[in-house]
């Protein structure tokens, strides 16, 4: 009885892999599967909220003059009805250094879970919560070749839920590809600027000889 029950046991713990790999897999194939900057910023909430079963996701850019956090985008599931969070706008910007969960996620640099309901938060952190009627979040750093780029907020507003050991390696999973993902399209978007400023320079410096060559071939 006691190697059948081992057994089962390790036949769960086989298919709960198998069906976070096949929910990595398409969460990582859904922020990938563009390069434009705003695109890739919806579909990265999206994917993150979907994978992690939760109500919505926001991500945020990181702006280390003033160690602030702007929001660049918001996603809530619209399959869910019974959830009342009230998320951040687009720009909005956060003192990080006022939340100390906040701050210690991005000065250690890992994801940190935070329940309105656990009597150990801070009080600036619990108030922020109940304020926009957010139970729990996970809050992940984004991180891009050792820097920090921003963090994304996955956040359950329909109960008190306690996110698993599993499920927070899931969000710091999602996380590290997240930030591949963004650092593509940063690239992409630069690319497209020296793209333009090529052209532009190409169109001044044609505009500029083609006049003196006219006169000379007028002479």
């Amino acid at each position: 009885a006691a190697v059948a029950l081992d057994n089962a046991r390790l036949l769960r713990q086989s298919e709960q892999l198998a069906d976070d790999m096949v929910v990595l897999y398409s969460a990582s194939r859904a922020m990938t599967s563009s390069l434009e900057r705003a695109q890739v910023l919806q579909q990265i909430a999206q994917a993150m909220a979907i994978a992690l079963e939760s109500s919505s996701a926001v991500i945020f850019d990181y702006l280390p003059e003033t160690e602030e956090m702007q929001v660049l985008a918001a996603y809530q599931v619209g399959t869910i009805r019974d959830s009342g969070e009230v998320l951040p706008d687009v720009n909005d910007v956060i003192a990080a250094e006022s939340y100390p969960a906040w701050q210690q996620a991005l000065e250690e640099m890992r994801a940190v879970v935070i329940r309105s309901a656990d009597t150990e938060i801070s009080v600036r952190d619990r108030d922020y919560l109940n304020m926009r009627n957010m139970h729990t979040m996970i809050l992940a750093p984004l991180i891009a070749q050792s820097e920090l780029i921003g963090a994304v907020a996955i956040i359950e507003g329909r109960n008190d839920r306690v996110f698993t050991d599993n499920e927070l390696f899931k969000a710091e999973t999602l996380a590290s590809q997240a930030s591949v993902a963004l650092r593509q399209s940063m690239l992409y978007s630069e690319v497209l600027e020296l793209e333009h400023l090529k052209s532009e320079m190409i169109r001044m410096a044609s505009h500029d000889l083609r006049n003196p060559l006219n006169n000379i071939t007028g002479y």
